[in-house]
C-alpha cells in the first residue's frame, strides 16, 4: 500500500527513490511503517471483527501462544509498536537513507493516519457515532475563514 500511494502521490517520482523501493528487498522502513499499520488496525478492530466470525488478529494469536489475557496481549502489541517506532524515528534521523526526508515523511504519515483511522473502529464493522462525526466533519463541515485572530501570511514561493 505504501509504495502505491508513493507511485500515486510522489511527483515527479525520484529515479533513485523507485529503484529502491522495487529492489528484492522490502525496505525496513516499509515493513516497520506496515506492521504498525496493521498492529493498529488490530487493536482497533479485532473485538467486533471476531464477533462477526473473522480470522483471529495479532492479540488473539498472542494470547493463544502465551496464555495471557486479552488486556496483557494488547500491551504486548502496543509495546511491539513502540519499538517499531524507536525504529523508523531512527531511519528518519539517518541522513544517508536512499529515500529523501519528504518520501520518508509520506509513508509515515500514512502510520499517523492509522492511529486516527482505528482509534474508535474502523466506522465500517461497527459503525459509531464518534467515527461518522469525525468524518462528517473533516469532509463536509466548512472550516471558517472570518476569525479575526486568525493571520494569513503568504507562504513560502508565493507573491504577495
Amino acid at each position: 500500500m505504501t509504495i502505491s500511494a508513493y507511485l500515486a502521490a510522489t511527483n515527479p517520482i525520484i529515479e533513485k527513490e523507485l529503484e529502491f523501493l522495487e529492489s528484492n528487498n522490502i525496505p525496513d522502513i516499509i515493513q516497520w511503517s506496515s506492521k504498525i499499520f496493521r498492529l493498529q488496525d488490530d487493536l482497533g478492530t479485532s473485538t467486533n471483527e471476531l464477533k462477526r466470525g473473522d480470522v483471529s488478529k495479532s492479540i488473539q494469536c498472542y494470547m493463544h501462544e502465551t496464555g495471557v489475557s486479552e488486556d496483557l496481549a494488547r500491551e504486548h502489541i502496543k509495546d511491539l509498536m513502540r519499538q517499531m517506532w524507536k525504529k523508523v524515528n531512527a531511519y528518519r534521523a539517518n541522513k544517508d537513507s536512499p529515500l529523501s526526508q519528504t518520501t520518508a515523511d509520506f509513508m509515515l504519515n500514512l502510520v499517523r493516519a492509522s492511529y486516527f483511522m482505528y482509534l474508535h473502529g474502523d466506522g465500517h464493522g461497527v459503525q459509531n457515532q464518534e467515527t461518522m462525526d469525525v468524518a462528517f466533519t473533516l469532509l463536509f463541515r466548512p472550516i471558517p475563514m472570518e476569525d479575526e485572530d486568525m493571520v494569513f501570511t503568504p507562504s513560502l514561493g508565493t507573491k504577495g
